[in-house]
C-alpha cells in the first residue's frame, strides 16, 4: 500500500526525481496486492497499479538509495539480507521523524538550522545524519494488517497516509 499511495502522491506533487520500488522481507514472489488492501486503496479513492510481490534481495538493498520498512523487525530483516544497508534503512515513521529534525551536521551542538541543500540526495545525506540527534521514538511500527481483515487495513492505510504525504513532501521541497 505505501509503495501505491507515495508513488501517487509524487505524481501529484510532480516530483519526477524519485524512484519507488517494493520488496518486502517476507514476500511471497509474484503474490498481487491483498484484495484487502486493493479494497480499502480503491474505497478511499486511490489508484490501483499492477503489483507483483518480490523478496528482498541483497542486490536490491544494494542499490537502493534509502529503504523504508513498516515496522523495526523489518527494517532488522531487511539489515540482514545486506549489513551495509544499516546505514540507510529505517522504518517510515522514524525517517520521517528525523526529516523533521532540522539540524546542521557541521555545527558542534547540532541544534542550527542548515543551510538548504543543493539536491535530493544532499538532502537525504542530511536527514540521515539526523540519526542520533532527533529524539527516538517510542513506537516506529505501523500496524501490520497481514490476514487480520478489512478493519486493520483500514487502519493502516490511516496510519501509512499521512506519514506518505510528509515523506513526499519532504522530496518535492529537495
Amino acid at each position: 500500500m505505501a509503495e501505491m499511495l507515495l508513488r501517487e502522491k509524487l505524481a501529484q506533487l510532480g516530483v519526477t526525481t524519485v524512484e519507488v520500488a517494493s520488496a518486502g522481507v517476507q514476500a511471497v514472489e509474484g503474490a498481487d496486492l491483498e484484495a484487502n488492501a486493493k479494497q480499502v486503496l480503491e474505497v478511499n479513492g486511490h489508484v490501483i497499479e499492477p503489483h507483483v510481490a518480490r523478496q528482498l534481495t541483497a542486490e536490491i538493498a544494494a542499490n537502493a538509495d534509502l529503504i523504508l520498512t513498516a515496522t523495526g523487525d523489518h527494517r532488522s530483516d531487511a539489515i540482514r539480507t545486506l549489513v551495509r544497508a544499516n546505514r540507510y534503512t529505517f522504518t517510515l515513521k522514524e525517517f520521517i521523524n528525523l526529516a523533521s529534525f532540522e539540524f546542521d551536521p557541521e555545527s558542534e551542538d547540532a541544534t542550527e538550522r542548515q543551510a538548504k541543500p543543493r539536491s535530493l540526495g544532499e538532502k537525504l545525506l542530511n536527514t540521515v545524519m539526523a540519526r542520533g540527534y532527533a529524539v527516538e521514538l517510542a513506537d516506529a511500527d505501523i500496524a501490520d494488517p497481514y490476514q487480520q481483515g478489512i478493519h486493520a487495513f483500514e487502519a493502516t492505510l490511516g496510519e501509512i497516509e499521512p506519514l506518505v504525504s510528509q515523506l513526499a513532501d519532504w522530496a518535492r521541497n529537495a
